[in-house]
């Protein structure tokens, strides 16, 4: 939910512009979550676009390129896989920043979204500024109101008010957010804004009271149905369907709730069974999409932790597999016959269900079942650790 500061002024802003207050809003939330300013309370929300960094440097400073090459700020092309990995909390963009602009401070200022509006540093000239940096240093000085300056500045120049007035958020993505808005679910997103604003703004200008609770109204086969509509739409902190309103699924309703705009009640009200009827999935951050093994191994995971030591000791399984091999068949003759055991392996595995069978299988050959058994655990482990990435990225274990 955006500030009450930030509403006001968005809303303020969108009146004189001709422009209906929850589209405006709807744009905000979308491209920036309504924060405005990083960590140091000074510099605007930023993100760093490495594709730009790099188009910019070999555009107008070349001899500057390889070292932001080498120092991973600049790639040919734009990459979900690199391209926000590290810039996840506001320390980190801040840091990026910096060394960036060690490079040139202009490209570095060129290469980066700016304020609410997220709009790009590139476009500085078009709005009226002479430099990226004169831009991003007038938006340091004049806060809130200058970032929704700049933002309307920018949807005007792209002839766009019409698009939001008609909420033509397909026309309005593919020049405000760019060719692969479809990719990011840009247009759904807005949409999905867009509504959940207009209650918003109708219920604060009506000043409803919250209604009754109804929750204890629902039997336990409605309330399953709830808690899994909940885990879909991606509140999983709801915990087990258990047909039984607690605090947990109290807790996933007020998110939910505060996330669509809706009085946070925690309850089963009219409006929430409508917005859950309507709503789409929650967009993952591209910080936590991005997230990988090695994240959670530096978070001090113990399930990534645990896994990590399990396949340690397939390692030592495997290890003593193939001395036991090399024992019995020569080191001449071992790959021949570790090669006939994957092969043999590959060809009975469709038709073994699970570790023990293949054990059984290969107990005429102890090194072979070694190796079968390291091959069965080694998979496993990893898919422990696919998993518990897996439940990172949704939110299912934060």
């Amino acid at each position: 939910m955006l500030s009450q500061d930030i509403i006001d002024a968005v809303v303020a802003a969108a009146q004189g512009a001709s422009i209906p207050p929850a589209a405006l809003l709807a744009v905000v939330e979308v491209e920036s979550g309504g924060t405005a300013l990083e960590i140091d309370g000074r510099t605007p929300r930023l993100l760093f676009e490495r594709h730009v960094f790099y188009r910019e440097l070999k555009a107008g400073w070349k001899k500057k390129l390889a070292a932001a090459v080498e120092a991973g700020l600049a790639i040919a092309e734009w990459s979900p896989k690199t391209q926000y990995k590290d810039q996840g909390p506001s320390r980190n963009r801040l840091a990026l920043l910096a060394k960036a602009r060690a490079i040139e401070e202009e490209p570095a200022n060129r290469s980066c979204s700016w304020g609410l509006g997220q709009t790009m540093g590139f476009l500085a000239e078009e709005l009226g500024y002479g430099t990226a940096t004169d831009m991003v240093a007038k938006m340091t000085a004049g806060g809130i109101a200058v970032q929704i300056d700049m933002m309307l500045a920018e949807i005007r120049k792209k002839g766009l008010v019409d698009e939001l007035q008609r909420q033509d958020w397909v026309g309005f993505a593919i020049r405000y957010n760019g060719p692969g808005y479809a990719k990011n679910q840009y247009d759904t997103k807005l949409a999905g804004a867009f509504r959940r604003w207009e209650r918003w703004l109708a219920a604060a200008g009506a000043g409803t009271a919250n209604p009754l609770p109804q929750h204890t109204r629902l039997t336990k086969r409605e309330i399953e149905a709830v808690q899994q509509q909940l885990i879909d739409l991606g509140y999983p902190k709801i915990g087990l369907v258990d047909g039984k309103w607690g605090p947990d699924t109290t807790g996933a309703v007020s998110a939910f709730q505060a996330f669509e705009g809706l009085p946070t009640t925690g309850d089963y009200d009219d409006a929430t069974r409508q917005a859950l009827a309507e709503a789409t999935p929650r967009a993952v951050s591209d910080a936590r999409a991005a997230t990988s093994a090695d994240d959670l191994r530096a978070a001090g995971s113990q399930t990534v932790a645990i896994a990590d030591k399990g396949r340690g000791i397939v390692k030592t399984i495997v290890g003593l597999g193939l001395a036991g091999g090399a024992k019995e068949a020569g080191d001449a003759g071992l790959l021949d016959q570790a090669q006939s055991a994957v092969d043999q392996v590959q060809a009975v595995r469709p038709l073994v269900d699970g570790a023990r069978e293949l054990i059984g299988w290969a107990t005429s050959h102890w090194w072979i079942g070694a190796l079968i058994v390291g091959f069965v655990l080694w998979r496993q482990f990893g898919a422990v650790i696919k998993r518990r990435v897996s439940d990172q990225v949704s939110g299912r274990h934060a």
